[in-house]
């Protein structure tokens, strides 16, 4: 099903790229520590070996590194893809679908009840965060993540539905 309504019709939501880079930052920093722990565990637990686990050491960083590239770049692939527009009468969400596909979902307003926007700590550091629309049909949340200026774009949202959504709230949750 081909969302009919014109282009001028739209607005797309503009996401951060600084959310995607604190997500990629974040995994970096984890995939050190955990390779930092390896290769502190490997050189007590083989250390009576006459190389010393080194080997073992050098293998699990490259691994390690590797699984990072590999996170780094689905990441980014998802980010890429993923876009959100605000039509005259939905909301458009463009995702990936498969390995290298994509798909689009159309969320007419009137099965909307209501919208929200939530921020973590990097969130609010960096200017970005999620906003959740309710929708009882489907009976789950669609997180539309990390777009910039959530508050402006939420408020947008709010008038280009023309007051057809009541419940309209932010929220900021501080992740430790």
């Amino acid at each position: 099903m081909e969302y009919t309504g014109g282009m001028e019709d739209r607005m797309l939501l503009k996401r951060s790229a600084r959310g995607l880079e604190a997500q990629i930052g974040i995994s970096a920093v984890v995939t050190l520590l955990i390779c930092i722990l390896a290769v502190w565990l490997f050189g007590r637990l083989f250390h009576w070996t006459e190389s010393g686990g080194w080997r073992l050491q050098a293998l699990t960083c490259i691994v390690l590194l590797f699984l990072w590239i590999f996170a780094a770049f689905r990441l980014w692939y998802t980010w890429k893809v993923k876009r959100y527009e605000i039509g005259r009468d939905a909301l458009i969400v463009h995702a990936k679908a498969g390995k290298f596909g994509t798909s689009q979902t159309i969320y007419r307003y009137e099965s909307i009840i209501s919208i929200r926007m939530t921020q973590g700590f990097l969130g609010k550091q960096f200017g970005y965060g999620d906003i959740r629309v309710t929708i009882p049909k489907i009976e789950r949340e669609v997180v539309l993540n990390d777009i910039e200026r959530p508050m402006e774009q939420l408020e947008y949202m709010r008038r280009r539905m023309g007051g057809r959504i009541d419940n309209v709230s932010a929220t900021a949750a501080l992740i430790n």
